[in-house]
């Protein structure tokens, strides 16, 4: 399966409904896996991978996607919780 979004490409690799490989950029395998996933509003191509495809993956559909919602969730909570980055203070600004 090709997927794209925002002129980004990645590639997920399903063999009997499991997603055994993903390959986006540099990353492949649960890496690639978990950048695709939280894209937004993704397009998807239905394509044919061959019967050459490699097999990095050995987890879940679900596990993949549940966790791929957890990640999404904990960096949309990041500055709430911490605020943001900032650089060092100038303590004299406040005087």
């Amino acid at each position: 399966m090709r997927v794209t979004a925002n002129a980004r490409v990645g590639r997920l690799n399903i063999v009997k409904g499991d997603i055994v490989n993903a390959e986006c950029g540099s990353l492949d395998g649960e890496d690639a896996a978990y950048d695709i996933l939280a894209w937004p509003v993704p397009e998807v191509q239905i394509e044919d991978a061959g019967d050459h495809v490699k097999t990095l993956l050995r987890l879940s559909l679900n596990h993949l996607l549940m966790e791929s919602l957890r990640r999404q969730d904990e960096s949309a909570a990041l500055p709430l919780e911490y605020g943001p980055v900032a650089g060092p203070r100038n303590h004299d600004e406040h005087r």
